[in-house]
C-alpha cells in the first residue's frame, strides 16, 4: 500500500484546513488580545479537524474529535480554566482514545505475545 497515496492526501487536505484556518483565527485573537477565548478556540478547530480527517482513518478518531469539540464548548463558558482544558483535551483525552484503541485493536496480540514470552522463558 502506498504511503502518499489518494487517501493520504485527501486526509492530510480534510484535517489541514479546519486547522490552518483555526491557526489564523487564533493569531487574529492573540492581535486582538483576546487569551481567555484562545484555548477553547484550539480546542474546537482540532477536534472538527479530527472529525474531519476520520472520514480517512480509523472511525474512533471521530470519537476523540466530538471530546475536543465539547470541552472546547464548554471551555467558552468556564473561561480561566484554560489550562485545565489543555490538559483534560490535549492529554487525558488522547489517553483514554489510546487505551480503548489497544483494548480493541491490541490487546489480543498483546496478551498473545506476553503468553509467548513467559511459555519461551
Amino acid at each position: 500500500m502506498a504511503i502518499w497515496g489518494t487517501t493520504a492526501r485527501r486526509l492530510l487536505w480534510n484535517t489541514a484546513l479546519p486547522l490552518v484556518s483555526g491557526g489564523f483565527l487564533l493569531w487574529r485573537m492573540l492581535d486582538l488580545k483576546q487569551y481567555d477565548l484562545i484555548a477553547p478556540t484550539s480546542l474546537i478547530f482540532y477536534g472538527l479537524a479530527l472529525v474531519n480527517g476520520s472520514k480517512y482513518t480509523m472511525g474512533e478518531v471521530r470519537w476523540l474529535g466530538y471530546g475536543e469539540i465539547l470541552l472546547g464548548v464548554i471551555n467558552l463558558w468556564i473561561l480561566r480554566s484554560e489550562l485545565l482544558f489543555w490538559a483534560l483535551g490535549f492529554g487525558v483525552l488522547h489517553i483514554i482514545y489510546g487505551c480503548a484503541m489497544w483494548w480493541k485493536y491490541d490487546r489480543e496480540r498483546s496478551n498473545a505475545n506476553y503468553g509467548n514470552e513467559v511459555n519461551a522463558g
